[in-house]
């Protein structure tokens, strides 16, 4: 299973959470957030100096979030402007590469995988600026992450069922779409559930963690040491014994190389 930490730049408190899972090897990916200011290379080195035991990923940023210009639309308005067709998908293009490269110029390597905060990868014309950007880089392609769960997953896991069915079917369509223009994916997803009841993070991780066992399947995990959601999965991930063992990275072989 690949356990991935997203939100890398947000805060320092959730740096410094993702930072002590991954030397204790209860992660194995990291989303970073390169369009951030204060994601620097300073605060990057420890992940960077984990070499091969952690993937990290670009983790796109197309939401007002603080440290960003003004210009930056909220996530109801990126929705409405996306699902209308109104955002320019040379623009969505010309976002997805400045950030692609302020990850290799901060990191000094290219992206493992790709994703997006607030999963906005998975939006109507970002998902296609996105599959034609990677589909154009040279080499081993990173992977691109879906959020979809076949239903009899989500009735077994029986956490925010809703939430996790909303979540699945932009999933599905990012899902084909990728294995459509034959770039890498994750094959089974899971850890979405309804942050107001963080204090049962402790259960919904053990239903994440137990189901079949395949090579891809992503577990997205948001710790930190402020916010008390993220504090409650940051104590969880710590005590939880036997991730080391379980976590691993996106395996090579299923990468594809530009013909």
């Amino acid at each position: 299973m690949i356990i991935c930490a997203d939100d890398f730049g947000l805060a320092p408190d959730i740096d410094e959470a993702i930072i002590t899972l991954a030397r204790a090897g209860k992660i194995s990916a990291v989303s970073v957030m390169a369009a951030l200011p204060s994601t620097q290379e300073k605060t990057l080195a420890p992940l960077i100096n984990l070499g091969d035991k952690v993937d990290l990923g670009l983790h796109l940023v197309f939401t007002k979030t603080e440290g960003l210009a003004q210009s930056y639309p909220s996530f109801q308005g990126l929705l409405a402007r996306c699902w209308l067709g109104l955002l320019s998908f040379e623009s969505a293009r010309a976002k997805i590469a400045e950030q692609y490269d302020l990850f290799t110029a901060k990191t000094g390597r290219p992206p493992d995988f790709i994703d997006g905060h607030m999963h906005i990868q998975q939006f109507p014309i970002i998902r296609q600026a996105l599959i034609e950007f990677t589909n154009k880089l040279p080499g081993e392609k990173p992977y691109v992450r879906n959020s979809y769960m076949p239903l009899e997953a989500i009735n077994r896991q029986g956490v925010s069922p809703f939430k996790s069915w909303l979540l699945s079917i932009p999933g599905g369509r990012m899902k084909r779409l990728l294995n459509e223009a034959k770039i890498p994916t994750n094959e089974g997803f899971t850890g979405i559930y309804d942050f107001s009841q963080y204090l049962r993070y402790p259960e919904f991780l053990a239903r994440f963690l137990d189901a079949p066992a395949q090579p891809t399947r992503l577990l997205m995990v948001h710790p930190g040491k402020g916010d008390l959601w993220r504090l409650g999965e940051y104590n969880a991930l710590s005590r939880q014994e036997g991730l080391a063992s379980m976590a691993n990275r996106f395996p090579k072989a299923l990468k594809t190389e530009t013909p």
